[in-house]
């Protein structure tokens, strides 16, 4: 595969673990605590790591990033010492009034992921209980209006996720956003969180089945304070490899390489449903096909490792059937 002959890694840095919406997608209940990452933990992560122009650091996790003042600095200290780095920040929305979207613009933010459920306040306030329909909608189309007034780099993308009650729903979703000027989208298929959340999960096939994680493969997720987890689905934080604080990377490395050579797999792998644990290579690779041919034909700008893809829905979503 494409992806693992360049080297692509993908670091999921909690900036917080703090929200103040509550969707009901989340198992936030199951959080032993919450807290901001200080600068002095995000230091050591970025002194640690040399990254690469393949890698993305995503400020994403169970807490709501822009609580963190410090996030502008943080993706500011990336971009200033990698800057072919892919930065990208996924958020509620709610919180991006004012400076605070443009701060993180100004400070060279490549992709903000905007997480928007429900096209009319009801279904959208159902599922993102604390956040205001026409709040976020404005917040929104103000960051749009912002990046095409200065022609910023950054990409606004909306995620949202397909369950039974809007299977059938994603043409219309994404017509609303494009009137809107936004063309980039990251469907996510509902699972149950490695047995966390009760719903009626679209994937009920659980466990690795013999199949290397391809989430813990590319993914290396550290929480608000410094410890290295399997993944993002480790939400009771019981399976750390260690933390940047007290260890080194490479040791840290060293037992997620013998983790994947032995298969020595956490024990929550066995009650995971997320279908990206068996496609995330696949939609990866199809990202870097279609930068290529965009490279070869000069039709978009590139940034980092991908190329900005209007009307496409982002590659690391889970756009194709598990078996």
């Amino acid at each position: 595969m494409l992806s693992k002959l360049l080297g692509v890694r993908i670091f999921d840095v909690e900036a917080s673990s703090r929200c103040d919406v509550h969707c009901r997608f989340c198992p936030r209940e199951h959080l032993p605590e919450t807290g901001l990452m200080t600068q002095e933990t995000f230091d050591r992560f970025l002194d640690a790591v040399p990254l690469r122009p393949t890698d993305t650091v995503s400020f994403v996790g169970m807490g709501e990033p822009t609580l963190n003042p410090l996030l502008p600095e943080f993706v500011r200290r990336i971009k200033a010492r990698y800057p072919k780095t892919l930065t990208w920040i996924t958020s509620n929305g709610a919180h991006l009034a004012g400076d605070k979207a443009r701060r993180l613009i100004e400070a060279g933010l490549d992709i903000l992921d905007i997480s928007f459920n429900g096209l009319e306040a009801e279904s959208y306030e159902a599922n993102m209980r604390g956040a205001r329909f026409e709040t976020t909608l404005a917040n929104v189309d103000r960051i749009v209006a912002l990046i095409e007034r200065t022609g910023a780099a950054t990409q606004v993308q909306i995620n949202y996720v397909i369950g039974p009650d809007n299977a059938g729903d994603a043409e219309n979703i994404e017509r609303f956003w494009r009137a809107r000027g936004i063309r980039r989208f990251r469907p996510q298929k509902l699972h149950d969180r490695a047995g966390l959340l009760r719903t009626a999960a679209v994937s009920s096939t659980r466990g690795l089945n013999g199949k290397p994680c391809q989430l813990f493969e590319v993914i290396t997720f550290v929480s608000w304070r410094g410890d290295v987890l399997p993944c993002c689905h480790d939400v009771p934080r019981a399976c750390a490899l260690g933390n940047v604080n007290r260890h080194a990377w490479s040791e840290i490395a060293a037992r997620k390489r013998a983790i994947r050579r032995k298969h020595a797999w956490p024990a929550l792998c066995k009650s995971c449903s997320d279908p990206l644990r068996f496609v995330l290579r696949r939609q990866i690779d199809r990202a870097f096909r279609k930068e290529m041919l965009d490279r070869l034909t000069h039709r978009l700008p590139t940034f980092g490792g991908l190329s900005a893809q209007p009307e496409e829905t982002f590659p690391f979503s889970p756009a194709e059937p598990v078996d």
